[in-house]
């Protein structure tokens, strides 16, 4: 079992264990596109599948799972050898409350792809932000920032700069329990190695976009 399966299952895990006592429990499934590059724009690549949430409030903490599973193909004019590869990304974050609308986490983000050698598998803590607005009734706008730390890849280096932003709204009619949900995410890793003596910056980079339903209680 993968890293990111793994990671996957201890999220589910805490996320079930928490919601006999949650005030708020949303659960969705969605859609998503993503495009994925190493090494700047040396190795593109771009694919889609299908992602997952669980997010559970207790009083002024929150735990938050999202696990997304993408099948990504080489872009046009890439290099002919560049080969499909299937990427599982599990991210995992405690939240708590500082005041209404501000919240602080942190995490992890495990990556894990097949064939294993045909992109970087990634694991990294994340602390960050997240600023969370009610638009309207049934409304909302999240935003999220976050710094990638201690990082580490399957190939080798290190990242002294990590992070990552997203941008989600949803909707729902009523009382909002089924809500429309959407967004965007953005996540770089400074990826650096060495080579004969000399140090080879090599980043990579992805962008996620979800389109999805959530249920909520």
């Amino acid at each position: 079992m993968s890293r990111a399966a793994r990671a996957a299952l201890v999220a589910a895990s805490l996320a079930i264990a928490s919601v006999a006592g949650a005030q708020q429990l949303s659960v969705g499934l969605a859609a998503a596109g993503a495009s994925y590059r190493e090494q700047g724009s040396s190795l593109r690549f771009q694919g889609g599948g299908l992602a997952a949430h669980a997010d559970v409030v207790w009083r002024r903490f929150g735990l938050r799972a999202l696990v997304s599973r993408l099948g990504l193909e080489p872009e046009d004019g890439t290099r002919p050898t560049l080969e499909r590869f299937d990427l599982t990304q599990a991210d995992v974050a405690l939240r708590a409350r500082v005041v209404r609308e501000f919240s602080v986490e942190a995490g992890f983000v495990r990556r894990a792809v097949a064939p294993a050698d045909a992109a970087q598998e990634v694991g990294a803590a994340r602390v960050g932000v997240v600023a969370d607005y009610a638009l309207a009734p049934g409304a909302s706008l999240v935003a999220r920032a976050g710094y990638l730390a201690g990082a580490r890849f399957s190939g080798g280096g290190s990242a002294p700069l990590g992070a990552d932003l997203a941008l989600g709204a949803s909707y729902g009619p009523g009382r909002g329990r089924i809500r429309g949900t959407a967004d965007f995410e953005f996540q770089h890793f400074g990826r650096r190695t060495t080579t004969a003596g000399h140090r080879l910056d090599v980043p990579i980079q992805s962008t996620v976009l979800r389109l999805g339903v959530a249920f909520a209680r």
